[in-house]
């Protein structure tokens, strides 16, 4: 999972499909839920992950009539570089899990 800041978060956006991952580093919840992320990844080479650790001062400029998700950790997923899908606070529960994952499934796949 390659790590995502203002400066490259355009250019990750033109890969056709990718989801971003949006943590802080001191959060516990985020921290439970990085594994499932970078497992997903593991099992899914034909999208692009990446990981945006907000409190490294990276703002994330949002266009494209983006959300902004307000809670971390958030999954943001994007196809043709518009946000289809945005999961926060909570997405590190077990059956949220099993959401992103079905939610990649339908909103990722050709």
């Amino acid at each position: 999972m390659q790590q995502v800041t203002d400066a490259s978060y355009e250019a990750i956006l033109e890969n056709k499909k990718v989801i971003l991952y949006l943590t802080l580093s001191y959060c516990h919840f985020c921290e439970k839920l990085k594994p499932f992320i970078e497992e997903l990844a593991k099992k899914n080479p034909d999208i692009t992950f990446g990981e945006c650790i907000l409190n490294n001062g990276h703002l994330i400029k949002l266009k494209r009539g983006n959300a902004i998700p307000f809670y971390v950790p958030a999954v943001l997923m994007f196809k043709k570089g518009r946000c289809v899908l945005t999961l926060e606070s909570g997405c590190e529960r077990p059956v949220r899990i099993g959401k992103i994952i079905q939610a990649i499934n339908k909103e990722m796949k050709p």
